[in-house]
């Protein structure tokens, strides 16, 4: 019996940004700034130094990702790393330390500490699990165990 841990998206940044996008977004990317939702006007942005999954809306000409309006914005941690620090904290029967976040995700003592502040600070909430930052964001995202997505 494999380990759900061994999914790629827990151990490749595409497949973290593929996993995210397709439970956020089911029916093509909606640009979070406008809400324009057309897929002829929501591009990929492609080349050698562009950032995975940065995308661009047409209509308001500002560039976004699955992270903008969530807990993973501002954050410098990899979104696979999100995801398995999420997963751990998830199918713990007990409280989950950042010593021990450190140490089942190889992150430095800080890195796990905001993962760990951060994803507990959303556990709280009944409304939804993953809301914007306190910067007036709109949208929310909610994860249970096996899905995420993004509340209108």
């Amino acid at each position: 019996m494999d380990s759900i841990l061994t999914a790629p998206h827990f151990h490749n940044e595409q497949a973290a940004y593929d996993y995210i996008e397709a439970r956020l977004w089911p029916n093509g990317p909606i640009c979070p700034h406008c809400g324009n939702a057309n897929p002829k006007r929501v591009y990929t942005l492609k080349g050698k130094t562009t950032r995975i999954g940065l995308r661009k809306c047409a209509e308001c000409k500002r560039p976004f990702n699955v992270k903008l309006g969530t807990v993973f914005e501002g954050s410098h941690c990899p979104l696979h790393i999100w995801l398995q620090a999420i997963q751990l904290m998830y199918s713990s029967k007990r409280y989950v330390s950042s010593r021990q976040l450190q140490s089942a995700v190889s992150v430095s003592k800080r890195a796990a500490w905001i993962l760990a502040h951060r994803i507990r600070g959303s556990l709280g909430r009944k409304d939804d699990l993953f809301s914007a930052p306190a910067n007036g964001g709109t949208k929310a995202v909610e994860v249970d165990k096996s899905s995420v997505r993004r509340e209108r």
